[in-house]
């Protein structure tokens, strides 16, 4: 039997689009996000108890934020650098087997069967 597909529709309101994420992605990408965010605010606890600290001995404020997290931006699960579908066309190869340039509209149907 075959197996239903299960998808999650994300929308990205930082003008990212839309994405289409298989249930299975969307699950390991949750699990990232909470654990960078559980991080993020341990080391932004850790810096405020540290600012406090050196105001309380008397010292000037830093303004660095120390115990910042330093990732490498491919391992940021917040951003898809994969490949995403957004549709499909249909273009003859037979032009392009005989190096004759293509000049016609092609149009993108979308995952939803829109132009």
């Amino acid at each position: 039997s075959e197996q239903d597909l299960q998808v999650v529709i994300i929308v990205s309101t930082g003008g990212g689009g839309t994405l289409i994420w298989p249930w299975d992605k969307f699950v390991n990408r949750l699990v990232e996000m909470v654990m960078w965010w559980q991080e993020w605010q341990r080391a932004s606890e850790e810096s405020e108890e540290s600012r406090r600290a050196s105001q309380a001995d008397g010292n000037a404020p830093s303004d660095a934020v120390q115990g910042i997290l330093v990732r490498r931006p491919e391992d940021d699960p917040f951003v898809d650098h994969e490949s995403q579908l957004i549709g499909e066309g249909m273009v003859y190869l037979s032009s392009l087997a005989n190096m004759v340039d293509v000049s016609a509209k092609i149009f993108v149907i979308s995952l939803m069967a829109t132009v």
